[in-house]
């Protein structure tokens, strides 16, 4: 689910703002999320026979004029036709919501009977999204959901049908720095990484590395530890437990992305690619594996894995996975 957006920050990210397309950086940054979405979901739905908790996965994601700073809003209202209720921003392929016609742009009039039209706050926030989509959580862990689409003169209802996948959400945050991270319930990419990363396979690499983090409750288990995350992490030894969960995530990211297609060849050139980019400086607190280290455990993780697709063997992986 996206997360709140500084329009400010997506002119700065994206392409120069042309007089005769001033909706084009929103709709390049509603690109990137549909990208980063659909990896995220095709990755939940694939491994949640081998995750330790599953989550309804609606597999959409909406937007509402209210998370828009109110100095954007007549753009940004212009450019995804809001009214005054939630819009459709991106529909993952093949899930639960493409199945049952949810389509981008769609504005959403009522939840499960209830209605969803309501005059945006004055002040940009996220409130109303959250709401929707832990209702929507809640009513898809029950079962069915009907969701009534406004349209131009005539309403049409859908029925959103259950369907579970690992849980951990994903995330888009606008910001150039090569960065990603994990807090135990979002795998969040910065839209500098997005880039960074030259294809699909790359790009899954990174979001399974996030996901494997919270697939394994590493946030729960560094906190149980006490694990500084500051200038001591150096000097009280919490570099090195960090440092364990970060080849953890590494691991366990060649299996979530092997189970869902991907190919995971991909991840020894661009952990070299990454490591060269950020510099020895981000490898020397101690956090994480260097960036030869990385290529070669890569390596053995991808012949392990290939060893069991040739003989036929289910790919699951050596590591417990287990949430701490």
């Amino acid at each position: 689910m996206p997360k709140l957006l500084s329009f400010l920050a997506l002119l700065a990210l994206a392409a120069p703002l042309r007089a005769e397309e001033p909706g084009a950086p929103l709709r390049a940054l509603q690109a990137l999320d549909q990208r980063v979405a659909t990896i995220g979901h095709r990755i939940a739905l694939a491994n949640r026979e081998i995750c330790p908790k599953v989550e309804p996965v609606p597999g959409f994601s909406i937007h509402a004029l209210d998370q828009y700073d109110p100095k954007a809003r007549k753009i940004v209202a212009a450019t995804f036709g809001f009214t005054d209720t939630p819009v459709v921003l991106l529909v993952a392929p093949g899930s639960a919501a493409e199945r049952a016609g949810l389509k981008v742009g769609d504005r959403i009039a009522a939840m499960a009977g209830q209605t969803l039209a309501a005059a945006p706050s004055k002040k940009r926030s996220y409130a109303r999204i959250k709401a929707f989509e832990e209702r929507l959580e809640s009513l898809l862990a029950q079962g069915p959901v009907d969701l009534i689409i406004a349209g131009d003169g005539q309403a049409r209802t859908i029925t959103l049908q259950p369907e579970t996948g690992c849980a951990s959400r994903v995330q888009l945050i606008p910001a150039r720095r090569l960065n990603a991270s994990a807090d135990g319930t979002y795998a969040q990419l910065t839209t500098g990484i997005v880039a960074f990363a030259k294809n699909d396979d790359e790009l899954a690499l990174i979001v399974a590395h996030e996901m494997a983090h919270n697939i394994l409750g590493h946030r729960a288990r560094l906190d149980a530890q006490n694990v500084s995350r500051g200038l001591l992490k150096t000097f009280d030894g919490s570099a090195g437990k960090i440092k364990v969960t970060e080849k953890e995530a590494d691991y366990l990211a060649l299996y979530l992305m092997a189970r869902a297609g991907f190919d995971i060849g991909a991840a020894p050139g661009f952990w070299d690619r990454y490591g060269r980019a950020m510099g020895p400086g981000f490898l020397s607190d101690g956090t994480h594996p260097g960036r030869g280290a990385r290529m070669e455990a890569a390596k053995r993780a991808i012949a392990e894995i290939q060893a069991k697709q040739a003989a036929g063997q289910p790919l699951v992986p050596e590591l417990p996975v287990t949430a701490s």
